[in-house]
Order: structure tokens, then sequence, then C-alpha cells
């Protein structure tokens, strides 16, 4: 599972890396920290899964100089949650707004899920893809000097076990 997971990590940065040519596209953030599961099965799986993930800026949007810090981006992101037998790796293409230190970010695409199907004692595990979703607030700690972001996400998933908030820290590359 975790060689899967890290290996779908850095396909996705290469190809993030290669579709942004613009100037200051292509940055990369990596992200680590916690999912909480919303409800169902995850939950019986416990808390405080892990959650590691990569977000390349494929393009900018919009830049008004008149407004410094403030601007939107495309981005595409691959991120990783999982614990027990459960895992998701949703891949998205986000819409990221920056004002000042604050960021708002919303994405769509699709989830390479590993689920738990059948009841009672006759419990399995198999691979599904499934639409996925996500949308965020984060905070920027350039006012520290740092390359840092703290984000708060809530992901949402077509396999509904696997929604759930997720708090990171992203480090840029």
């Amino acid at each position: 599972m975790a060689n899967r997971s890290v290996g779908v990590l850095i396909v996705a940065a290469f190809a993030g890396l290669a579709l942004g040519q613009e100037a200051r596209s292509g940055l990369i953030v990596t992200k680590f920290g916690t999912f909480e599961p919303s409800a169902g099965r995850a939950r019986e799986e416990g808390k405080g899964w892990t959650l590691i993930g990569v977000e390349v800026y494929v393009s900018r949007l919009s830049h008004d100089a008149s407004s410094p810090g403030e601007s939107s981006w495309l981005t595409v992101s691959v991120d990783n949650y999982q614990k027990g037998d459960l895992e998701a790796t949703p891949v998205l293409l986000n819409f990221l707004t920056r004002s000042k230190d604050w960021q708002y970010t919303l994405g769509t695409g699709l989830a390479f899920n590993q689920q738990i199907t059948g009841t009672g004692v006759t419990l399995d595990t198999e691979r599904k893809t499934a639409f996925a979703y996500h949308f965020g607030v984060g905070y920027r700690l350039r006012s520290l000097g740092f390359p840092a972001v703290l984000e708060l996400r809530y992901f949402g998933n077509a396999y509904d076990t696997l929604n759930g908030f997720g708090f990171c820290v992203g480090l840029r590359l």
C-alpha cells in the first residue's frame, strides 16, 4: 500500500512540473498531517490516520498588481490517507485563491480507494476508483519568514466511509 502511494505522489509531482512551464508555475508544496474520518467503518479503524500529499501549482489564473498578495491558481494535488485496511488517494484538479496570508481551495477529481466490502465475518478489501472532491482553508506562515502553510480540508469521496477532515502542514519546495 505505502509503496504504491509514494509512487503515485512522485509521478504526480513530475507531471505537474511538466505542465507548469510558466513563471512561478511548478511550485511544489508537500503536505504532512492527520486525517479524521467522519463516519462509518473508517471511524472504527481509529483516529489519527496518516495524511501525506503533494500539490503542484500548474498555472496562475489571475494576479492583480493593484492588490498585492491576492492571486488565483490552478493546481493539481495528490493526497493519501490510510489506516488499517482502508486507504484513499484522491487526485484532484483545484482552484486555489489567495488573499494576503489566507488561501481557499476547491477541487474535484478521482480517488483510488481501498475499501472494505462484505458484512459480518465475511469482510474483504477491494480497490475501486470513485469521484472525489475537497474544499479547504489555509493560513500561510510567510510573515514568519517560513515557506509553510497550515491547512484544514474536507475530503469527500463517493465511498462516503472515506469522507473526513484533514489537517496538515504544507512545506513549499
